[in-house]
């Protein structure tokens, strides 16, 4: 596959993403909770669950043939000018 993203690469967005959403899940955990002890507890599992079904997903999406500018010809005439009417 030409373009089959690397796992080392996946890892790499997986981290960086989940830095960005542990500080928003962190906020918004404290809002809702006032207490260090459960914003930390909840904060924990919920980006480690997260994190896992992110990388899981980004995984599948690499293994997927889709790409929207190729035609295939056992398909209609449907071409990508179409989308942009």
């Amino acid at each position: 596959m030409e373009n089959m993203e690397s796992k080392a690469r996946t890892l790499v967005k997986t981290i960086s993403f989940r830095i960005i959403i542990v500080i928003i899940s962190t906020m918004v955990f404290w809002n809702a909770t006032q207490n260090v002890s459960q914003t930390t507890l909840s904060s924990i599992i919920f980006n480690v669950a997260a994190t896992a079904a992110y990388y899981i997903h980004e995984r599948i999406w690499v293994r997927i043939k889709w790409d929207p500018m190729k035609k295939d010809s056992s398909k209609s005439d449907f071409s990508q000018n179409d989308l942009m009417k």
